[in-house]
């Protein structure tokens, strides 16, 4: 674990990250988990995106 901050355009380009890869475990867990699993992960995703947006609208 990291045990200094990561600067703000850092952590706007790991939410973008976050991002893809969310859509590919949405993708793969579709068919494979539960719907309340699947619920929780679009939660995840949205939580994040939420984030990188909050990130890009700051002034980046």
């Amino acid at each position: 674990m990291r045990k200094q901050p990561i600067s703000l355009a850092q952590a706007m380009h790991r939410a973008c990250l976050a991002v893809s890869l969310f859509y590919v475990i949405l993708e793969k867990a579709k068919n494979e988990c539960s719907i309340d699993l699947n619920n929780l992960i679009a939660l995840a995703c949205d939580i994040n995106q939420e984030v990188y947006y909050a990130l890009l609208g700051g002034g980046l």
